[in-house]
């Protein structure tokens, strides 16, 4: 840096594509949902390009925040609205602990655990799932995408409380993810226990 500039001062806020992200998430959640939406749109890309880097962070020990992985789409709001679900904002967040924590090993254990290549792909899942369903029950949406083996369901929670950077915030979280078999799927659309929002069950 030149004389007289401290350390700390010598770069644009913000310059790494992880911190233009996180600023990014702040931006998303401070705005209505269908805004947020569009802005998730733009910015696709570069939450694409992050999101590998904090998946490498969780997994090498490193404590991180929880990652923007995604927003709502205006597929999905829509007819979200139309069944009297309006989300508060669009992004779609992760916790470090469901990657690595209790939830992850116990998918280990039942064998339905996504591989690292399905985590890779969450970003593009969810922009592009083959279908969308709600959970009647709970309100969460379920997201549904190829895996490499089998389907991936990854189950996001509508404006859900939760602790970020020490303080507590409302966002759409991910809350479970993990290999389903569509047969499954089916089941509980035709028992009505879900929703189809958008895309189809195959």
């Amino acid at each position: 840096a030149p004389p007289g500039i401290d350390k700390g001062w010598a770069h644009a806020p913000g310059a790494t594509v992880a911190g233009q992200v996180q600023q990014l998430a702040r931006k998303i959640a401070a705005l209505p949902a269908p805004l947020g939406s569009a802005l998730g749109d733009a910015a696709a890309a570069q939450v694409a390009r992050a999101w590998p880097a904090w998946l490498a962070a969780v997994r090498s020990g490193r404590r991180e925040e929880p990652a923007l992985v995604g927003t709502l789409s205006q597929e999905v709001l829509k007819p979200l609205a139309a069944q009297g679900v309006e989300p508060t904002s669009a992004e779609i967040m992760v916790h470090a602990g469901l990657l690595l924590g209790p939830k992850a090993d116990r998918h280990a254990r039942d064998g339905d655990a996504l591989t690292e290549a399905d985590w890779e792909r969450m970003p593009m899942g969810l922009r592009s799932p083959s279908a969308v369903l709600l959970d009647v029950r709970t309100g969460a949406l379920l997201y549904v995408f190829p895996a490499a083996d089998g389907t991936a369901q990854i189950a996001v929670r509508l404006d859900y409380r939760t602790r970020i950077a020490r303080r507590t915030e409302t966002v759409n979280m991910v809350v479970s993810a993990y290999r389903i078999r569509p047969v499954d799927l089916a089941a509980r659309l035709a028992g009505g226990l879900v929703a189809l929002i958008a895309g189809s069950i195959q």
